[in-house]
């Protein structure tokens, strides 16, 4: 009986140590990482927090775990309602969704976010949570609103175009006649 109990425990020493070693790793890559990831529990709570939160968002990890759906308002105004659906949506049919959204930093800043997120399950098929990764986009959405802006401008440019043809067409056309 004692050499199986101390092949027990040797065992469990052994776990033990690959089980820290992983969630070193874990940490050490996720504390490094430029994306803002998170363990959201489904009533709000959250679990785990990257560092990278405090650089997209100005809010600390410790800020997160004091005050259950932070997320929720940091979310731009003009934005909430349709966070609000993509939050009920994941709370409730688990799939995994991607979003683009406005978020205003604690200083007042309006970034956008690429907003990534997927179901966590316990043992027993449950959902438990979300995890979500979220990445700065601002660079790209306001260069895309500027080409959107500046397509915009030459959709005009191009109708001033065409009815300056036209006009000149038709005034071609009657000097013709006229003479």
């Amino acid at each position: 009986v004692a050499l199986v109990v101390g092949g027990l425990l040797g065992r469990v020493t052994l776990l033990r140590e690959r089980l820290r070693r992983r969630n070193e790793q874990f940490h050490t890559i996720a504390e490094l990482a430029q994306e803002f990831t998170y363990f959201r529990r489904v009533d709000g709570r959250y679990e785990y927090v990257s560092p990278a939160c405090l650089a997209l968002t100005g809010c600390t990890s410790a800020e997160f775990y004091r005050t259950p759906n932070l997320m929720d308002r940091l979310i731009h105004p003009d934005e909430r309602a349709r966070w609000q659906r993509h939050v009920h949506a994941m709370n409730h049919n688990g799939r995994p969704e991607a979003i683009d959204v406005r978020i205003v930093t604690r200083s007042g800043e309006v970034r956008w976010i690429s907003h990534l997120c997927g179901p966590v399950h316990d043992a027993d098929g449950r959902q438990t949570g979300v995890r979500a990764t979220n990445l700065d986009i601002t660079e790209r959405k306001n260069a895309e609103i500027a080409l959107e802006r500046r397509l915009q401008e030459l959709g005009v440019l191009n109708e001033v175009r065409i009815a300056l043809v036209q006009e000149l067409s038709l005034s071609s056309f009657f000097h013709t006649v006229v003479e």
